[in-house]
């Protein structure tokens, strides 16, 4: 998991308070709490966060860009905060026309159907998932 970290979305308070129920993870992807937004300090954030070897929670305080700075020189910690990425699923439909492709993704295979076997060069349709950052 060292590399994922990379695909996913650094913190920002503005975002967060417009879907405060998204999840939310440390850098080492550590379940973390946002508990308060307002607190009257350089780092109004205060968070909860799950400790690794203990089943236990842990508060840290982060500025609005979830960072949890540790020293002034060091501005990168495995505390920062950072949005789970978003899983997507979808269908398309395969079609032939002198070379594969596809143009919609449809929230359903039952309606990607419908509407690819209403076409000659329809070839098939497949589920597809990704993660929005």
């Amino acid at each position: 998991k060292k590399i994922e970290w990379m695909i996913m979305k650094q913190f920002n308070l503005q975002e967060y308070l417009k879907n405060p129920s998204r999840k939310i993870v440390t850098r080492d992807w550590r379940t973390v709490r946002i508990i308060c937004t307002d607190f009257q300090s350089d780092k109004p954030i205060i968070g909860l966060v799950k400790d690794k070897e203990e089943n236990k929670e842990r508060a840290y305080n982060f500025s609005e860009d979830g960072k949890q700075y540790l020293t002034e020189d060091v501005v990168e910690s495995n505390l920062d905060l950072f949005f789970v990425p978003i899983k997507k699923e979808g269908w398309v439909n395969i079609y032939q026309d002198n070379e594969l492709k596809c143009n919609s993704i449809f929230d359903t295979k039952e309606k990607a159907e419908e509407i690819g076997k209403s076409l000659d060069n329809y070839i098939t349709t497949i589920k597809i998932e990704w993660e929005q950052p």
